[in-house]
């Protein structure tokens, strides 16, 4: 079965909690994302100590969208469960992944749809995760999917067949069966969702794909 993440995108914790409300019953776990206006055009809400305020049933992954990570990472590791970095955001890229060996939350690395897999290569045996975006625009939710990225999946599927391969933007339940298809592990999904009209209808048609 597919793993969905819901994905909250806000500016206020109040926001995120109110979102999380209405998954928790079905979803264990939420997928954060974190702006900084500078990696893109949005600033997020961004303290990591809200994080304590989650039910305990709850996981957190969070998808840094920042500059320079590495400069906020020791505030998420120890209060996140996942942390998402964009290697295109950092220059220090191998140094992260050695601090992060060891640490409580566990390291996933993140793809913009333009960027060759070889960036992540090297570390496929060192990370929990690889997420490939699914949309140019990052930072908004509701943008079109780039079919482009599903050839990206299945090239990555083949280099890494036991590997989780993670899917952000774009995902709807039209979307969905292609991305699967193509190798895809987990989905995050965030306008599909909030939009539907029907939460919970939405996430069981996800999980039944």
């Amino acid at each position: 079965m597919v793993n969905i993440m819901p994905a909250v995108l806000a500016s206020t914790w109040l926001e995120i909690e109110t979102k999380i409300k209405q998954v928790e019953s079905q979803s264990p776990w939420i997928h954060l994302d974190v702006a900084d206006g500078d990696f893109v055009p949005v600033t997020t809400w961004n303290t990591p100590d809200d994080l304590s305020l989650l039910p305990g049933r709850i996981m957190a992954e969070v998808h840094l969208m920042v500059e320079k990570p590495e400069e906020v990472l020791p505030n998420w590791v120890w209060v996140a469960d996942r942390i998402i970095v964009q290697v295109e955001s950092t220059d220090v890229l191998a140094d992260m992944v050695t601090t992060m060996k060891g640490a409580q939350s566990k390291l996933a690395l993140s793809l913009l749809v333009d960027t060759p897999l070889e960036e992540v290569l090297p570390y496929l045996e060192a990370v929990e995760m690889i997420q490939l975006m699914g949309i140019k625009k990052v930072g908004f939710q509701g943008e079109k999917f780039d079919s482009a990225v599903l050839d990206k999946i299945a090239t990555l599927k083949s280099r890494w067949p036991t590997g989780v391969i993670q899917l952000d933007g774009g995902v709807n339940l039209a979307t969905a069966p292609d991305i699967i298809k193509a190798g895809a592990a987990s989905l995050v999904v965030g306008s599909a969702l909030w939009h539907s009209g029907d939460i919970v209808g939405t996430l069981e048609g996800f999980k039944k794909l």
